[in-house]
């Protein structure tokens, strides 16, 4: 994980920086809906007490994407906050709100051609918050799930339906294993490693 965050971080640091060189550059806004689609077996809680389920969500998204070269870009995934449904052993002990911010670098392969197929890589952070027991299972109890980062694996590709306008269909793989407490207590890991699916009309200017 540390080698991943470093190989990022290194790697957004010089492509900004021949972004900073270049002669032209180029931005582009992706607004429509990202569906998150947990693993099945998101893990077990309490030792083996609990086996956990996370539910699926859909929302509104919107990505801002920055060009450096016509192959490379970078962009931010942006959503409305996510919510799923907690399961334990089956039944319904909890939701929790959250945001999946993303920063990817993407390699198109066809700039300029009507598909334009791409692949990225990027680190995720999530911010779970709001989280509400909703059965006896936690009843009295204060669950408390914890921010996590991740890294992301990216895949797209792009209709162009002139210079400008385009459509966008997505496919991302993120790392989402955040801690679990109950009443400050560690009580497991959740496995959400979740699929997210997004399908977006972009303008480019």
């Amino acid at each position: 994980m540390k080698l991943a965050l470093s190989l990022i971080t290194t790697a957004v640091a010089l492509t900004f920086a021949v972004g900073v060189q270049a002669q032209e550059s180029q931005w582009a806004v992706k607004g429509g809906i990202a569906a998150v689609i947990p693993k099945s077996n998101n893990g077990t809680l309490v030792g083996d007490t609990y086996k956990l389920d996370v539910g699926t969500s859909v929302r509104p998204s919107i990505v801002l994407e920055y060009f450096i070269t016509p192959n490379l870009s970078a962009e931010v995934l942006g959503a409305w906050p996510f919510r799923s449904d907690l399961k334990l052993n089956g039944a319904k002990a909890a939701k929790v709100d959250y945001l999946p911010p993303t920063v990817s670098l993407n390699w198109h392969f066809l700039p300029g051609n009507t598909f334009d197929p791409y692949l990225g890589l990027g680190l995720n952070y999530t911010f779970f918050y709001s989280e509400k027991e909703r059965n006896n299972a936690l009843a009295g109890a204060k669950l408390d799930v914890k921010n996590t980062f991740g890294v992301a694996l990216h895949g797209g590709v792009e209709f162009n339906i002139d210079k400008n306008w385009f459509v966008n269909a997505d496919l991302r793989w993120i790392s989402i294993r955040p801690k679990v407490k109950l009443d400050g207590g560690d009580i497991g890991k959740a496995k959400i490693d979740p699929w997210v699916i997004g399908l977006q009309a972009g303008y480019r200017f």
